[in-house]
């Protein structure tokens, strides 16, 4: 499976949290009553955890001041919104040639 986000292939998530909101506007009639107008069912939220490369890692960080971004999960992709961006250096990486990064975002389906 390819996991990308934009056209930045990365490896596949270590941790995966998906949760689903509503948007709704709520009004009040004139006799007081709440009058409620469902906007949109299951928006999804992804609450994503991996382990990334520098180079990676950077690129999150440049994609999350743009306004959204294209996100592909095998052959199906969604515009979403990367948020949230939080990295600390795994500490045996620098045995490594290649440093890595724990890295959590969130991705909001737009």
């Amino acid at each position: 499976m390819i996991y990308k986000i934009n056209n930045t292939i990365l490896p596949i998530p270590a941790g995966w949290q998906e949760s689903y909101g509503t948007i709704e506007e709520v009004n009040q009639s004139e006799a007081g009553t709440d009058l409620c107008n469902l906007v949109r069912a299951n928006k999804l939220t992804l609450s994503i955890t991996s382990n990334l490369t520098t180079e990676q890692k950077d690129a999150l960080l440049g994609y999350s001041a743009l306004g959204t971004v294209t996100v592909t999960i095998g052959s199906a992709s969604k515009v979403m919104r990367l948020r949230e961006v939080e990295a600390s250096r795994v500490r045996w990486s620098e045995r490594n040639t290649t440093e890595l990064w724990e890295c959590s975002y969130k991705l909001l389906e737009v």
